[in-house]
């Protein structure tokens, strides 16, 4: 008689232990999946709206401080070019009665000339940032790239928990991956503007957890029902 241990038979293999084990795997692979999706999708989405947010309101602040500068260097020109034209030009003056010296008057008439060309570009300057700032929306952008972090912040809400079931962890993973996907996809399109509401998210999730415990009860039937016959 051979002392080679004989093959198990198909009915004696333990399939209970395969199972779970089978389990364990794809609840491993989901927590994988989970943290490979928060971390190179989601982290990296979050810190490139946030960059966003930052560039597009600096540059919309600087833009905004250059054009006040200029509306109140044109006007301050202005009043300037007024002040000096009523003191020395008008009828009466010194310059008019030859009452100051010819260097005097001069440098008065080129002080004139300069801050009434300083009235006339400063307003010229602070419309060429207002066609920029009108061509490169930054305030509608920050507002944008803002309604998208928010919505990620929304679809990040909805991301599985270790502590829940496979079932609802399966749902809550599926529901969070088209989520966050839905809000790129919204921003790329459409400047980062909510495409998916948080009760459309609620729905999803709800329709993922009723068909997979149909798919589980169905399941359980099958396995606990008698034999036929």
């Amino acid at each position: 008689m051979s002392d080679q241990p004989t093959r198990p038979r198909a009915n004696e293999l333990p399939q209970q232990p395969i199972q779970d084990s089978q389990l364990v795997q794809d609840r491993r692979y989901m927590e994988a999946l989970n943290k490979l999706f928060n971390r190179f999708a989601v982290e990296d989405q979050r810190v490139y709206y946030e960059y966003a947010i930052e560039r597009n309101r600096r540059a919309g602040s600087q833009v905004s401080l250059i054009r006040a500068f200029t509306a109140f260097v044109a006007g301050f020109a202005a009043a300037l070019t007024a002040l000096l034209v009523q003191s020395v030009f008008v009828p009466g003056a010194q310059c008019t009665m030859d009452t100051a010296g010819i260097s005097y008057c001069d440098t008065m008439k080129f002080l004139v000339s300069l801050t009434t060309l300083i009235a006339v570009i400063a307003p010229a300057i602070g419309s060429a940032f207002n066609g920029l700032s009108d061509l490169y929306q930054w305030d509608r952008q920050v507002g944008m790239f803002t309604s998208a972090l928010e919505s990620l912040v929304v679809a990040d809400a909805y991301s599985p928990d270790s502590e829940e079931a496979d079932t609802y962890y399966r749902a809550s993973l599926s529901a969070f991956a088209q989520g966050t996907l839905e809000v790129m996809e919204s921003e790329t399109a459409q400047w980062g503007q909510l495409v998916r509401t948080p009760e459309q998210i609620e729905k999803f999730l709800a329709e993922s957890l009723a068909r997979q415990q149909q798919v589980i009860n169905a399941a359980a039937e099958q396995r606990f029902s008698p034999p036929q016959g």
